[in-house]
Order: C-alpha cells, then structure tokens, then sequence
C-alpha cells in the first residue's frame, strides 16, 4: 500500500498504482465508491477472455441523449471520432476499467494521469476493447454533488473535458 500525505491530484493516483502493479490484469477503481465482487468479475473475466481495455457501460444508465451533460456528449464525441460509436460514452473516465498489464508501455503509464489520452494511444494501437458490465456509478457521483460538493464537481468537469481537449490535440498533431 502507498500513503501519501498529500493529495497527488485528480487521476494521478492511477499512474502510480499502474507503475506499481505487477498482475497479469489491472483494475481501475475509485476509493470513494463500494463496487461489489460481484460487478467487478466480469471486467476480469473479459481480461482473462482476452480483451486489452475493459470498460464500464454507463449508456444504460444515462437520460436521453438530448439531455446528456457535456462530459458524455464530448466522451461519445471522442468515440466517434475514433471510429468507435460503439463505445457509446464508454472511456476511461468512468470506473471500472481494466487493462492488460502488458499494454501499460511507458507512453500509457504516462498517460495514464489524463485518461482520455491513454485511452486514445491504447484505441490508435488497435487495443481489443469490450464492454463487460453496467457499474452504476453515475447515482454516488450526484449523491455527492448534491451534499454540498457541487462546486468541486464542476471543477472536475472542467478537468474531464480539458483532458478530453487535451486528447483531442495529440489526436489532431500527435497520431
């Protein structure tokens, strides 16, 4: 276990515990969120299967697309771009998501403190990517911005959708 007295940032845990891990699969979750055994299984099910990246499929879970919030429309933006519509919203964004250990290169583990940019380097690879369950995660995200975290929240979005800027440009110069 590493401790840090200080707060890393938002994502920057996942590159640590990324370079730290040595499993044949790793999988990405979020401290703040109970996630059953349960609802984890399939996503390591789908690695031992043999898909590269394993996403969390909130499309379920999401309102109408015409009331979708910025964050989905620009995650189901990237996806289209990549040529991926299937993917829905699915991204990195959203826990859980797992990868193969051997597709953490030294570009992804850098990557990784910017989700959508891993997740684009991984796409533009030609990683497998599947699906493998709907983890409600979207109801504790409100449950706490309607406790008084409002503010951090839009903060957040604000990350989210400067990292997908941020992946949109590599994809544009960098590929």
């Amino acid at each position: 276990m590493l401790v840090y007295s200080d707060p890393l940032g938002h994502d920057v845990g996942r590159k640590i515990g990324a370079q730290m891990a040595t499993a044949r699969h790793v999988l990405f979750l979020d401290a703040d969120m109970v996630i059953s055994a349960e609802n984890l299984l399939p996503f390591v099910r789908s690695l031992e299967e043999g898909a590269g990246l394993v996403l969390n499929n909130i499309d379920p879970l999401l309102p109408p697309t015409s009331t979708w919030d910025s964050v989905s429309v620009l995650k189901a933006w990237l996806n289209v771009i990549l040529r991926r519509p299937d993917l829905g919203t699915a991204s990195m964004t959203a826990i859980p998501h797992g990868i193969q250990r051997d597709l953490l290169t030294p570009d992804i583990l850098e990557s990784l403190s910017v989700p959508p940019l891993a997740y684009v380097r991984l796409l533009t690879k030609g990683t497998s990517v599947a699906m493998a369950n709907s983890v409600d995660v979207i109801s504790s995200n409100r449950r706490r911005a309607a406790h008084g975290h409002s503010p951090r929240s839009n903060q957040i979005e604000d990350l989210i959708l400067g990292d997908h800027v941020e992946a949109m440009e590599w994809l544009r110069h960098g590929h």
